[in-house]
C-alpha cells in the first residue's frame, strides 16, 4: 500500500457532460477521475460537514452549484 501523500494541487473541469477532477501530490504524481454532478454534490456535502459548516450557511461554491440547478 502506498503511503499517504500531501495534496499539492486540485483542479476540476467540466468535460463531456461530466466533471474531471485532477489531484496532484507534492511528489508530482497526479490522478484524474470523472464524476457525475450527483457525486460532486455528495463530495461538497461531505467536505462541508468535515469542515464543520452548518447546513444553513452555504459557502459561495455550494450556492453557485445550487443556482445552476434552478
Amino acid at each position: 500500500m502506498n503511503p499517504n501523500r500531501k495534496l499539492a494541487r486540485f483542479a476540476a473541469d467540466e468535460v463531456q457532460g461530466a466533471y474531471q477532477i485532477t489531484l496532484e501530490s507534492d511528489d508530482g504524481e497526479s490522478l484524474q477521475v470523472l464524476a457525475t454532478a450527483q457525486q460532486i454534490e455528495e463530495l461538497m456535502r461531505d467536505l462541508d460537514e468535515l469542515l464543520g459548516r452548518d447546513a444553513e450557511g452555504e459557502d459561495e461554491v455550494t450556492e453557485r452549484l445550487s443556482m445552476g440547478d434552478e
